[in-house]
């Protein structure tokens, strides 16, 4: 399973709860993809370096700006989207 894990990382909650999540859902074994600009701290797999359409999941940490921002970046996920509003 892959799930693409979009965080609003303005906000130190979001980001740290993000952080969180990334290290249980790679502990479970599920592959976890962010924006390539925070592979590296999320240890995570870069979004570039898999076909979009192998994504199963979107996890959206932040509110609805967060939804909206990813979704105008990458109009090619399309996958299932959970929305989670820590704003």
């Amino acid at each position: 399973m892959i799930i693409a894990l979009f965080a609003n990382t303005t906000k130190q909650h979001a980001k740290n709860l993000s952080l969180n999540i990334c290290e249980f859902l790679s502990e479970q074994k599920i592959t976890v993809v962010v924006e390539d600009a925070y592979a590296e701290e999320f240890k995570a797999k870069a979004l570039s370096s898999i076909d979009p359409s192998s994504i199963d999941f979107v996890l959206s940490m932040g509110g609805d700006g967060t939804i909206l921002q990813w979704v105008h970046l990458y109009p090619h996920i399309e996958a299932p989207i959970l929305g989670i509003n820590l704003g």
